[in-house]
């Protein structure tokens, strides 16, 4: 077996002072490690998308947004001219900002009252989004099962907050109570 002769001379050094040193070398070069396709991409339209009264979980939305007024319970105006940046590089008004309530269904026909603060009030939007990545920063814990993902209160509880389901897409619909099934 070959050895390096710089190896080689460090290991007679080691035999003889009884130290050791690590040595780590930095490459600059990109090796390139193939492509994979992971499925297909589609164009989203408005043929089959969310109605308004919705709640999606989404994990590129930077804030919680919501189109729909009626789950506001605080609420001010915001400041003239404030926008959002959109998916399309699109800026969108911002008409208010404040609290949101739902009732979120979960497993054994229970159901979990969610308050959401400093939620943007954005009427253009196709849906409710609760952004993920906010979900997140706040400590709550984010696990999958086989058909979506459970909000819980950290990431050590099994106390399930939420649970975002995938229905017909690939769309994290959060799974909301109705005024029927309240009733």
């Amino acid at each position: 077996m070959n050895k390096c002769p710089k190896r080689e001379a460090d290991e007679k050094g080691k035999e003889k002072s009884g130290s050791s040193a690590n040595l780590a070398t930095s490459s600059n070069t990109l090796r390139n490690l193939g492509s994979r396709e992971i499925g297909q991409l589609y164009m989203v339209s408005n043929k089959g998308s969310p109605s308004d009264n919705e709640v999606l979980l989404d994990s590129g939305a930077t804030s919680h947004m919501f189109c729909d007024r009626g789950y506001f319970t605080k609420y001010r105006q915001s400041a003239p001219g404030e926008t959002i940046s959109v998916g399309d590089a699109h800026h969108v008004p911002v008409v208010g900002r404040g609290s949101v309530v739902f009732h979120s269904k979960l497993p054994q026909n229970g159901y979990r009252t969610i308050t959401l603060h400093n939620v943007l009030h954005v009427p253009v939007l196709a849906a409710n989004l609760v952004s993920l990545g906010t979900i997140q920063q706040t400590g709550l814990g984010v696990r999958s099962y086989d058909q979506g993902l459970v909000i819980t209160e950290n990431t050590d509880s099994k106390e399930e907050l939420f649970r975002a389901s995938f229905r017909d897409s690939t769309l994290y619909h959060i799974d909301t109570l109705t005024h029927q099934d309240s009733a």
